[in-house]
């Protein structure tokens, strides 16, 4: 009676296992599953465990080889997730950056933009860029306004939740314009030099940033050409 009942128990296990492989890889194929989750890997390791098992009452070498093979593997590969989903956490500003600027952006890939930069508390006063000058970083302002000038005069403002050097990062170019803070500020300040780099290696990435970026010189564009017909109004009165 016990064999009978041990008997059983293997089977189960066997079949329970051999359910696990096929619904990972058909969820895997169907798009249910991705490789890289926790779903997909926890459902090889059952399955892996659960044949092991059902292995005592029939025993196979290879199979057995096979089985413990998967089973190291799966545990290798659920420590990189559990590593990579620790590195890839975000702390409060780097979540309000990403959700404003970079919503779409994988969370790899937005750990790699922000990996290029450190957070930095500037005073009124602080020169971002200099007109003709080559900036060398990209700012975001979370914090803060910073005025905008050319020649000495005063062509509008940015305020928190905009980038500062867009238009040079990727290019290189000197700085258009000179911007200042005029109150104390908190920025973000990654090297274009690095981000030139990654945007090569990561293309998701380089597109997104550039969208981005374009998006934030046309709206400052807009905005400093109404200023522009401001004055010469003002100066034509």
């Amino acid at each position: 009676m016990n064999y009978a009942v041990w008997d059983g128990f293997f089977e189960v296990c066997g079949f329970l296992g051999v359910a696990l492989y096929l619904g990972a890889y058909a969820g895997l194929q169907f798009g249910l599953l991705r490789g890289s989750r926790y779903p997909y890997t926890v459902m090889n390791l059952l399955a892996a465990v659960l044949v092991l098992i059902s292995l005592i009452a029939s025993f196979n070498l290879w199979s057995a080889i096979i089985q413990i093979s998967w089973i190291i593997i799966s545990i290798v590969g659920l420590t990189r997730t559990y590593l990579l989903w620790r590195k890839t956490r975000f702390n409060n500003e780097e979540k309000e950056l990403l959700t404003r600027k970079f919503p779409e952006l994988s969370a790899m890939n937005a750990r790699r933009f922000l990996d290029t930069g450190v957070w930095r508390d500037v005073g009124a006063g602080h020169v971002l860029a200099t007109e003709g000058k080559v900036i060398g970083k990209l700012y975001y302002l979370a914090t803060g306004t910073a005025n905008a000038s050319i020649n000495g005069h005063s062509i509008g403002n940015c305020a928190n939740g905009e980038f500062v050097g867009e238009v040079t990062c990727f290019t290189g170019a000197p700085a258009s314009a000179t911007l200042t803070t005029v109150s104390p500020a908190r920025i973000f300040e990654a090297d274009a030099e690095k981000l030139r780099a990654l945007a090569a290696a990561e293309a998701e990435l380089g597109l997104c940033m550039q969208q981005c970026l374009m998006r934030d010189t046309s709206a400052k564009l807009v905005a400093a050409n109404a200023n522009i017909s401001l004055l010469r109004e003002a100066a034509a009165v």
